[in-house]
């Protein structure tokens, strides 16, 4: 509706006092609808994702006018004074100058809420030499461990609270993955198929507000991926025929969360021997602006999206397959520990004051019409709930080198086939993955006419690496770890002609080991997993041992 049109007829309907004020309020920075949700390559780098996965289960929940000028008429205005009206993104306000005044004020407290904006920065880091950095930074650690480091990349962008934001750095590199073959009467023919592999990375970053305090609630879903050397080809021995292009991938993805001080980073550490993947640090930090002092109880508005956000409670279920070994597949979404439904939290609200004052769900906030007293009692409800729920933990999980002859506590320290270090919320699922990938010939198939033939080569991707998705679960005293671990080791394929016809293959020799973990452990005691796979080094073998370590 033309604001003209709209403006005539609240004229015409609204009463108005002596010497009224007239002003139109633009809603449209809280109403303004998510972005259409951009979900994070998973799997490999190898192929341009036709499959992604969402593990943040983000919402598109938007604020209606209604609903916000609702709110903002609390505490009422006398009606002789002011009268308010929404269309569409804006709202007309009609009464004295004082009290159009208070509803700026109040319009922009509320904005402070609803729309609290915060910087986020997601970067790349070398960690060749260097400490593993703890999973929790603050402000003053983050600028310790940045000092005399440049990030590989990095990607800022600013959003709202509860506003998801996509950070991304990707090239789209095409090349030759494979060969097709025809054959007919007397002729033979072949032709490329192409694909294309991602350099780069993209990160999905959610953050919620909490009641009370000016800490952050981060959900991160990651995905990095950079090339290593050059791109090797393959000459199929056909004649005629396009090399066969393979490029050899550091790749790693996955997703954590975290409660961090306000300008501090959660830091992923995703390192090991250069066999298996890349040693790399990666730290996502938020700035929010600050909260509004005792704004929950002067509105009545309270952030309760930490608690009911469905983020990673999706369980990931290990894939099978050579070629998917390390992808893995969302299984149905479960409720976990550290998240209540949005019904649930106004119940417990509401039983705080015996059923005496109005709540309302608003997005990711709690709206409550009632006393200051009253108001007082749900904030201290939702403060202890939140401190309940949002607790933070750090999961590492290392395998550690020994000569194959010698047992694995003999080897140093330092001598690690990974080491993987994830911050995350109890009752979270935590994911990471560290892998080196590359595309293999697997297998040869056989076109064969009067007089022509041609050997047709299958491509399959080959993936080494390490595996992980955890959850923990408090106890009385100590957590339940619920892990899938899977190491997998392919030592880089050698090729092999065949003949006659011309051709090549790469036969895989792939040792892995895989944990189904279920076990309650105490904070820093490291739980032993035994052996796991055998790998050579430089033309020695090692053996490695897996172990689990939970902080909290």
């Amino acid at each position: 509706m033309p604001l003209t049109a709209l403006l005539t007829g609240v004229l015409a309907t609204v009463p108005l006092p002596q010497g009224p004020t007239i002003e139109v309020m633009s809603l449209r920075h809280l109403t303004l609808a998510p972005s259409p949700a951009t979900t994070t390559p998973w799997g490999s780098f190898l192929r341009h994702p036709e499959n992604t996965i969402d593990l943040l289960a983000r919402r598109e929940d938007a604020l209606t006018t209604d609903s916000i000028v609702q709110v903002l008429q609390h505490p009422p205005f006398p009606e002789e004074h002011l009268r308010l009206s929404g269309e569409d993104d804006s709202m007309i306000a009609i009464g004295r100058s004082q009290e159009v005044q208070m509803l700026r004020e109040r319009l922009a407290l509320l904005s402070s809420l609803l729309a609290r904006p915060c910087r986020i920065e997601f970067a790349v880091w070398d960690l060749t030499d260097g400490e593993t950095p703890l999973a929790f930074l603050d402000s003053t650690q983050l600028q310790a461990f940045a000092a005399n480091r440049q990030p590989l990349w990095r990607c800022a962008a600013s959003t709202h609270c509860g506003r998801p934001a996509t950070l991304e750095r990707l090239r789209w590199t095409d090349y030759v993955r494979e060969l097709h073959g025809m054959v007919a009467q007397k002729q033979s023919m072949t032709h490329p198929g192409i694909s294309s592999f991602g350099e780069g990375g993209q990160a999905v970053v959610q953050v919620h507000s909490l009641v009370g305090t000016d800490d952050l609630v981060v959900h991160l879903q990651f995905a990095v991926a950079q090339r290593r050397g050059v791109v090797r080809s393959l000459q199929t021995g056909m004649p005629g025929a396009a090399d066969i292009e393979m490029p050899l991938l550091e790749t790693n993805y996955g997703a954590c969360s975290g409660r961090i001080k306000n300008g501090g980073a959660m830091a992923i550490t995703l390192r090991g021997n250069a066999i298996s993947g890349s040693q790399l640090v990666l730290t996502c930090r938020v700035d929010g602006a600050p909260m509004p002092p005792d704004s929950g109880r002067e509105l009545g508005l309270f952030p309760i999206g930490a608690m009911t956000s469905a983020a990673l409670t999706q369980t990931i279920e290990l894939a099978t397959g050579h070629s998917e070994d390390l992808a893995g597949t969302v299984g149905d979404q479960e409720l976990h520990f550290g998240r209540l439904t949005t019904d649930r939290v106004v119940e417990l609200a509401g039983l705080a004051n015996d059923g005496e004052v109005s709540l309302e769900p608003l997005g990711d906030y709690l709206f409550a019409r009632g006393s200051g007293e009253q108001r007082v009692r749900i904030e201290n409800l939702l403060r202890g709930l939140q401190d309940q729920l949002i607790r933070n933990a750090s999961l590492q999980h290392t395998a550690v080198l020994a000569p194959g002859d010698a047992p694995p506590t003999t080897a140093p320290s330092q001598a690690v086939l990974h080491d993987l270090m994830l911050p995350t919320l109890i009752g979270r699922q935590a994911i990471a993955v560290r892998m080196l990938e590359t595309t293999t010939v697997h297998r040869l198939e056989g076109h064969i006419a009067q007089e022509a033939s041609l050997l047709d080569p299958r491509i399959a991707e080959v993936q080494s690496g390490t595996w992980l998705r955890a959850c923990l679960l408090p106890t009385d005293k100590a957590l339940h770890l619920d892990a899938t671990i899977r190491c997998s080791h392919a030592p880089m394929p050698t090729t092999r002609t065949v003949m006659p016809g011309g051709g090549v293959l790469m036969p895989l020799d792939v040792a892995t080991r895989t944990i189904q973990h279920a076990d309650v452990l105490a904070a820093g005691k490291p739980s032993e997993h035994g052996d796991g796979p055998s790998v050579a080094i430089e033309g020695r073998g090692y053996r490695s041992v897996l172990t689990t370590t939970v902080r909290w």
